[in-house]
């Protein structure tokens, strides 16, 4: 990584690398770990996962129920105030 992307945030590195609109669970690799977008909020990527090279092994897709859940939960704890 060369000195001007040191100084980028996680979030203007996925503008500046990804190829389309980012999603929940979009991807980047950055040398041998994996930038996962976990939070999108106006556009950007609000929170960023990493996946390790050991955690290659362990990775399960989540399924369709597990997002929904996983989203009905984060909105339900934004209205209820948890």
């Amino acid at each position: 990584m060369d000195e001007e992307q040191a100084k980028l945030t996680l979030a203007d590195y996925f503008d500046i690398h990804l190829d389309r609109a980012p999603k929940e669970g979009a991807e980047l690799a950055l040398d041998s770990i994996v930038l996962v977008a976990r939070s999108i909020g106006g556009g950007r990527v609000n929170v960023v996962g990493l996946r390790l090279p050991e955690d290659e092994e362990d990775v399960v897709p989540e399924t369709r129920a597990a997002k929904f859940k996983r989203k009905l939960k984060r909105m339900w704890s934004s209205v209820a105030g948890i």
